[in-house]
């Protein structure tokens, strides 16, 4: 008879140890998946920018903003390895890093790529928080984006419109 209460407050224990690992593990994964379906049709962030007209400039190794918001981007720093794929892109991919984050595929800053094949999260940090104003309205009119969406911490020179999910985004004002 003991060993049988024994078992039955065993067997009970266990039935309510996995109640409470399912239904937090259903708590957290309801919480991941909705921070993971966000985007332009459910999150403020996102809609804000969305609204921008021409393409969206991202800072170094962010992602999924095209996903999120379905705009165009001018590059996508994560998806730097994929030049083996399509190598006849990496003159123009070249152009743009140069051009706008400042670093180069053929002589890279000792800490760029180094075996990520994404930027480095602080590519271009320095660079983009000390252009100036008109500086990043010429970028915009040649490279074709009106928005820049950042990590929160950066400070650009322009007007910080939203911030979300650690990011910041500002507009390039009209002149």
């Amino acid at each position: 008879l003991r060993s049988r209460r024994m078992a039955v407050a065993a067997a009970l224990t266990l039935a309510l140890i996995t109640a409470v690992f399912v239904a937090t593990s259903i708590a957290g994964a309801r919480a991941s998946w909705s921070e993971d379906m966000a985007d332009a049709s459910n999150d403020a962030f996102y809609a804000r920018v969305a609204q921008g007209r021409e393409k969206v400039l991202m800072g170094s190794n962010i992602s999924d903003i095209q996903r999120r918001t379905r705009r165009p981007i001018v590059l996508n720093g994560v998806w730097i390895d994929a030049l083996p794929y399509v190598p006849e892109a990496a003159a123009g991919i070249n152009r743009a890093l140069g051009a706008l984050y400042g670093t180069d595929l053929l002589h890279p800053p000792p800490d760029s790529l180094e075996g990520f094949g994404s930027l480095p999260v602080d590519t271009a940090r320095t660079l983009w928080e000390q252009r100036s104003i008109d500086e990043w309205r010429r970028l915009g009119r040649e490279w074709h984006f009106d928005q820049v969406v950042t990590y929160e911490e950066w400070a650009l020179p322009l007007p910080k419109v939203a911030t979300g999910h650690g990011f910041a985004l500002f507009v390039i004002p009209p002149q």
